[in-house]
Order: C-alpha cells, then sequence, then structure tokens
C-alpha cells in the first residue's frame, strides 16, 4: 500500500509541476490558423491579419516569421507582448500570379509549449479578364 501511495503522490507532484510550468510561460494563442481569400482578382492586394493573444503569465517574443517562398511576405509585432496583450502577423501573398496557391509561415516564439507554429493561407487568383 505504502508503494501505492508514494507512486500516486510522486505522479501528482509531476503532473503539477508541468502544470505550474505551463502557467508560468508565455502562451500564443491564434483566433486562427488559416484563412482563405477565395477567387482574388490578378494584381490587387492579398494581405491578412493573424491576431494573437499571449494568454500566458509571461512576455511573448516573436522571435521570427519565415515564410515558405518569395511570394510571401510576412510583418510582426516585434515587441514583447506582455500577458493578456494582442499582436498581429499580416501575411501577404503577390497575386501577380494566376492559379490557385496554397502557402505557409511558420511563426517561431518563446512559447516552450509551442514554439513553432504554422499559419496557412489560400486561395484562386484570376485573371483580370474575369
Amino acid at each position: 500500500m505504502k508503494t501505492i501511495m508514494s507512486t500516486l503522490f510522486f505522479a501528482f507532484a509531476v503532473f503539477a509541476a508541468s502544470q505550474a510550468q505551463s502557467i508560468n510561460n508565455p502562451q500564443l494563442v491564434f483566433k486562427t490558423d488559416t484563412h482563405d481569400f477565395g477567387e482574388v482578382k490578378q494584381g490587387t492586394e492579398t494581405i491578412y491579419e493573424f491576431v494573437f493573444e499571449n494568454k500566458g503569465s509571461t512576455p511573448l517574443i516573436i522571435s521570427n516569421v519565415e515564410k515558405q517562398c518569395g511570394c510571401t511576405t510576412p510583418e510582426w509585432t516585434y515587441k514583447p507582448i506582455k500577458p493578456g496583450e494582442k499582436g498581429v502577423i499580416i501575411v501577404k501573398y503577390d497575386s501577380n500570379r494566376i492559379g490557385p496557391f496554397n502557402k505557409s509561415v511558420t511563426v517561431h516564439s518563446n512559447d516552450s509549449d509551442n514554439p513553432q507554429l504554422i499559419l496557412k493561407i489560400r486561395g484562386n487568383v484570376i485573371g483580370t479578364d474575369k
């Protein structure tokens, strides 16, 4: 019986420590991680703002937003995001290429539970004569 109690106490202690560690970290939470532009005319401005919040208890730092190719351009909030504050990652797509697109950017942060998150954009660029 003593061994079972010791094992249960140890398991509870490990669980509590892991929960406390998560609470004391920044937590990057997006409203959505995907945006569908639908059909867009060639050459039109194709921009989406991904809104996020730091739901943790320490400042969140976005260290980099890595683009998949030269047709996407990301911009982001460079300053540390305090707990409860919001920020944005803006993704621009070069709509001069006709046809469907499905692109992503990878967000690198100091959120220890999710240090890399992927944001996706998609749509279909149609010619200006349609």
